[in-house]
């Protein structure tokens, strides 16, 4: 009998110490449970914030005015941070033109103008001769169909796999750069003058004349030739008048003038530090010109 009591009195404390555990254990899981909660709901509030936040980015992007994206067109075709990485070539690369590409690397490659004369000779009956410089060339291709531009034109611009359009990237300044006083040249021939430093791509905008880039965006940027001009009076005192594309602008800049439109038009467009037109257009000689089969070259006026 008195086992019996012990049995029970040890069993209640066995009963009690187990409930004060259960009792306890229960009370420190609801915190947890809690800060979860507690966790849970501030996670949720973080990707509420985050999510509208990206909603009015996104709204912004869309909502930007079309004239903003027109004038990322006109700096350079493309919208910033996806505009194509242009690549420049500079005038003094080739310093001396025509012989800093014609040399003899070897006794099997020989590429001196002599030697390029007598290929021809062989492969179009060209007469043979002594050269060593396009001064030379200038004997026979003086005007004409023959002329020495359009010779050298179509020889160095035009035709699949065209080995200087492949390796020399057809670069302009490979050949020609400025005078001091804004004369395009080409080297070589330019004898006692001062020339300048221009920097050029070869990458073509796909623009078909003065237009396409001197265009109205909106009233308040407003590129138009005649607005230029108009700016020009302001700045410069140039004559305001309406213009419809740059033929207009032969009326004074004559080519036989004194400020005949090739000079003014590639001091704008090549010279000075921070130019626009060579940071957005590469300085592109393709954006202006257009040389056909025959070698000719063309001013894309209009």
């Amino acid at each position: 009998m008195r086992k019996g009591k012990v049995l029970l009195l040890l069993l209640g404390v066995l009963v009690m110490t187990a409930l004060l555990v259960a009792g306890c254990g229960g009370q420190n899981a609801e915190e947890p449970e809690q800060d979860q909660q507690q966790a849970a709901q501030e996670q949720q509030q973080n990707d509420e914030q985050a999510q509208q936040e990206a909603k009015e980015e996104q709204g912004a992007e869309k909502e930007q005015p079309e004239e903003a994206k027109q004038e990322e067109q006109a700096s350079g075709g493309e919208a910033q941070g996806e505009k194509e990485e242009i690549t420049y070539v500079s005038s003094d690369e080739k310093a001396e033109g025509c012989v800093s590409c014609h040399i003899k690397v070897s006794e099997e490659k020989d590429y001196t103008l002599t030697a390029e004369m007598a290929a021809m000779n062989k492969e179009f009956n060209h007469p043979q001769l002594e050269v060593e410089g396009p001064q030379d060339c200038l004997t026979c291709h003086q005007d004409g169909d023959n002329s020495l531009d359009k010779v050298l034109h179509k020889a160095h611009l035009t035709g699949e796999e065209n080995h200087f359009v492949s390796n020399y990237d057809g670069s302009c300044v490979h050949c020609h750069t400025l005078t001091a006083d804004n004369e395009m040249v080409v080297k070589g021939l330019a004898q006692d003058v001062e020339l300048q430093v221009i920097k050029s791509s070869s990458k073509d905008f796909g623009k078909e004349n003065c237009n396409s880039c001197h265009r109205k965006v909106s009233e308040e940027k407003d590129y138009t030739l005649t607005a230029e001009l108009k700016a020009m009076k302001e700045e410069f005192n140039h004559p305001a008048m309406e213009v419809k594309n740059g033929e207009d602008c032969l009326t004074c800049h004559k080519p036989d003038g004194d400020n005949p439109l090739d000079k003014a038009v590639h001091k704008v467009h090549l010279t000075g530090e921070d130019n626009h037109f060579v940071s957005n257009y590469g300085g592109s000689c393709r954006n202006c010109h257009a040389v056909a089969e025959t070698g000719e070259m063309t001013t894309k006026l209009k």
